[in-house]
C-alpha cells in the first residue's frame, strides 16, 4: 500500500507546514484518486480550508480477503493484521516526513477502508485527531479494547439503514453500541437511505465535523 500525496491546502503552501493531515483510505478495488477522495478535496476547497495536507491510499489487491459473513471470518481477520501494520507505516511517514503531529492526523474510509480506518484507531496507543467512516463496520466488535487515551478520538460514524453491504443490524449497529459502550467517542451520522455510498451531504458534514475544534 503506498500512500500517495493528492493535494495541499491552499495549494501553495509546503507540505512541511501543514497542521492537518487526512489520510483517505479507499474502499475495496478503490484507488488512492477516487472520486470520494476528491470530492473531500473540492469541498475543503469551498471551505477554503488552509494548511491540510491530503493523502490518498488504497490496497494494491485488498486490505484483507471478503468475509462470507459473521460466522465466515476468520480468513478476513487474520488478513487484517498486516494492512493495520501498513496503514501505521503511512502514519508515521506522515509524523517523520511532514512534523504533522498524531493528534493532528485523521482517518478516514470508505466500505473496507472505514473498517481499517476504525480498526487503526482503537488499536493505537496515542489518539488520532479524529476518524472518519462511511459506509463501514469493524469485523470483530466484540474485540474492542476499553478506551483509554483513544477516548480523546472523535468518531464520526456514516451508516445508511438500506446499505446492503455493511447491513444495519448485522454489522454497523453492534460496532456504533460497543464503541459508546466502551467509552468511545462517537458522533453518528444515519440516513434511511443512501445504500453504500458517499453522497455529497456527507461529503460536507465529514468536512465540517474534521474542521471544528474538538476537545482532548
Amino acid at each position: 500500500m503506498e500512500p500517495q500525496v493528492i493535494e495541499i491546502y491552499p495549494t501553495l503552501i509546503n507540505p512541511t507546514l501543514a497542521k492537518k493531515c487526512i489520510i483517505f483510505l479507499a474502499g475495496r478495488g478503490g484507488t488512492a484518486k477516487e472520486d470520494s477522495f476528491w470530492n473531500y478535496k473540492s469541498q475543503f476547497e469551498k471551505m477554503k480550508a488552509e494548511n491540510i495536507l491530503l493523502v490518498g491510499a488504497a490496497a494494491k489487491k485488498e486490505y484483507y480477503p471478503s468475509p462470507r459473513g459473521p460466522l465466515d471470518q476468520e480468513e478476513a481477520i487474520r488478513g487484517q493484521g498486516k494492512a493495520v501494520g501498513e496503514i501505521m507505516n503511512i502514519v508515521l511517514a506522515m509524523e517523520h516526513d511532514y512534523e504533522v503531529k498524531r493528534e493532528n492526523i485523521w482517518l478516514c474510509g470508505f466500505s473496507a477502508g472505514a473498517v481499517m480506518a476504525v480498526l487503526v484507531a482503537v488499536q493505537a496507543t496515542k489518539h488520532f485527531g479524529g476518524v472518519v467512516a462511511h459506509n463501514g463496520a469493524i469485523l470483530e466488535p466484540d474485540n474492542i479494547p476499553q478506551s483509554n487515551g483513544q477516548m480523546k478520538t472523535p468518531f464520526a460514524l456514516f451508516h445508511a439503514n438500506d446499505d446492503n453491504v455493511f447491513k444495519r443490524d448485522e454489522r454497523y449497529l453492534p460496532m456504533k453500541k460497543t464503541l459508546i459502550t466502551k467509552g468511545y467517542n462517537v458522533t453518528c451520522f444515519e440516513t434511511e437511505t443512501g445504500g453504500h455510498t458517499i453522497s455529497q451531504d456527507q461529503i460536507e458534514q465529514a468536512c465540517s465535523f474534521i474542521s471544528r475544534p474538538h476537545g482532548g
